[in-house]
């Protein structure tokens, strides 16, 4: 990753993207946040929804970490997939909702390896409202990265990847 990042022209910016477009193959998600105010902590979630610069995620409204995230705590979205070479970090401000009505519609069979069903008492909804966000591109696999680096190092004019800004909105 350092390679990739150092051999990028930082000033370089490529097109905006929504957050559709730069998490469109990426359903896991590692949410951090600080528990405590102090000490980072982060957990993998599944995105169940996305709209309007929001975020949803099915939690377990009893693990340790929800009461904090429905506080507005500042967290951080961080996906990623290194065989296609797609980075993406997003920053904002979560939520947690009860409504019913909007866990019925967001419930999946995937929801099931963790609730029994979708009145499970349990199930809340994480929101992240996204404030900000970036994305990286890059070689996708270490053959592909191996090549544009020998390439790069031969002269030759070779693109290491994108850097771009994720609109929320």
């Amino acid at each position: 990753m350092s390679t990739m990042t150092a051999t990028m022209n930082p000033d370089e910016q490529a097109e905006a993207k929504s957050i559709g477009q730069a998490i469109q193959k990426l359903r896991i998600a590692m949410l951090t946040l600080a528990e405590d105010g102090q000490q980072l902590s982060a957990r993998p979630l599944t995105v169940a929804d996305h709209n309007e610069g929001v975020l949803r995620f099915m939690v377990d409204k009893t693990a340790h970490w929800v009461p904090h995230a429905a506080t507005g705590a500042a967290v951080n979205l961080s996906f990623s997939d290194p065989s296609s070479g797609i980075f993406v970090s997003l920053s904002g401000r979560s939520s947690v909702s009860h409504d019913r009505t909007q866990i019925d519609a967001l419930w999946s069979p995937a929801d099931s390896a963790f609730f029994e069903d979708s009145s499970d008492p349990r199930i809340a909804i994480l929101e992240v409202q996204v404030d900000e966000g970036e994305y990286w591109t890059g070689p996708g696999n270490g053959a592909a990265l191996g090549v544009k680096m020998a390439a790069k190092a031969m002269g030759f004019d070779v693109s290491m990847g994108e850097k771009g800004p994720v609109q929320p909105r």
